[in-house]
């Protein structure tokens, strides 16, 4: 009946999903992203190792 309206019915999963797919892209590239979450898990692994040198070192000083 009307070709727009059944072309839009059929492509708007697709579009809708390419829409949602570009805005994690872009929200993923905004201020660092990922590379901003690697560098502070390193950080936390960093400090873990720190830590637990520190109690490997206590226990055996221990008598």
């Amino acid at each position: 009946m009307y070709p727009l309206l059944e072309f839009l019915k059929a492509w708007a999963p697709f579009i809708i999903l390419l829409a949602v797919w570009i805005f994690f892209m872009k929200r993923a590239g905004a201020g660092g992203g990922w590379k901003k979450t690697m560098d502070e898990q390193a950080d936390i692994q960093r400090d873990i190792a720190r830590h637990l040198d520190r109690i490997a070192t206590a226990l055996e000083k221990r008598p």
